[in-house]
């Protein structure tokens, strides 16, 4: 494990929610099937983002060659928190439970895909305290009888969060491990998007980033003064051989679409749909990294599915620490 100081909040404070959890922790754990209980032990570390908004937490268990990450997400519009589940063994970003969240804990609920068919879940933080914290899990097929299927005790054995040592899970992709760390950021952005304007907007940021679930997500957090703080969140879906790229920012936190895609040759294309004054555009995101000590990235819009592009920003960038 390496220390890793919590980033400190560039934005106003927008939410209290998870900062309980902010730190590293021993987790006992118990997963129950059809009678039987297992009993197993893991390491758990987490970070806020975005003034609260985002937390995000790695959860390692070595002697099960597993780890997972929760995403937790609060929307300040309707004041509820959504939670994603990310497993080492899919790179999936699974469906939320939403819910409020309390000082004293909460309830949060929703549906997952469970052996093929869909059932409810609900997961439930109570017994907060600055060094103990419980959470349990129970599922349901019709929303009304409720089993308890995993439950988990933290304690905690560090005020800030830490990298959790995942190299004991297969290398299932790395492509963003040159995001690692504290990189300086050159942006030239164009000063307005589909309206034919040729002249580019110039600014340096910082950013920091963080791999998890040894190298199957990156995040990293983007400080650009006078505009917004943003975190992009990208898993790797194992089965799809692709990459899933979300951005985040503070003036709205949400989740939203992704743009899907991979590496070939040291560049990396990746496609979505998104809207922009309210026409819709195909966006386009271009990574390359041919040279390792000098990565670049483009941002792309079209309107008419991909025929013509118009590049809207470019970023270099220099790793400093």
């Amino acid at each position: 494990m390496v220390a890793m100081t919590q980033t400190a909040e560039p934005t106003d404070k927008i939410s209290t929610g998870f900062d309980f959890l902010v730190g590293t922790w021993d987790v006992a754990q118990r997963r129950f099937h059809e009678g039987s209980t297992d009993s197993f032990s893991g390491t758990s570390s987490a970070w806020t983002y975005l003034g609260g908004a985002v937390s995000v937490e790695e959860l390692s268990v070595p002697d099960r060659d597993f780890a997972g990450m929760a995403l937790r997400i609060y929307s300040p519009e309707t004041q509820q928190w959504s939670v994603h589940w990310i497993s080492s063994r899919s790179g999936v970003i699974d469906a939320p439970v939403v819910g409020d969240v309390g000082p004293d804990g909460c309830r949060l609920v929703g549906v997952e895909e469970a052996d093929g068919a869909s059932r409810h879940v609900t997961y439930e933080w109570f017994d907060l305290s600055p060094d103990l914290a419980r959470w349990q899990q129970q599922v349901s097929n019709d929303g009304q009888r409720w089993d308890l299927d995993w439950e988990m005790e933290f304690r905690r054995t560090a005020e800030e969060p830490v990298l959790l040592d995942t190299s004991y899970l297969p290398k299932v992709a790395g492509d963003f491990d040159f995001m690692n760390g504290t990189i300086k950021v050159r942006n030239e952005r164009l000063k307005e998007r589909l309206a034919g304007c040729t002249e580019w907007t110039r600014f340096e940021h910082t950013q920091h980033g963080r791999p998890h679930l040894n190298g199957g997500v990156s995040v990293d957090q983007n400080v650009m003064p006078g505009l917004y703080t943003g975190l992009t969140f990208r898993a790797y879906d194992i089965a799809a051989d692709e990459w899933a790229i979300h951005w985040i920012d503070h003036r709205n936190p949400e989740l939203g679409e992704s743009v899907r895609g991979r590496f070939e040759n040291g560049v990396g294309e990746f496609y979505g749909d998104d809207q922009h004054q309210g026409t819709p555009v195909r966006v386009r995101f271009r990574w390359d990294v041919r040279d390792p000590a000098a990565p670049t990235w483009e941002q792309a819009f079209s309107t008419d599915d991909g025929e013509t592009w118009e590049t809207n920003w470019r970023s270099f960038h220099t790793k400093v620490a």
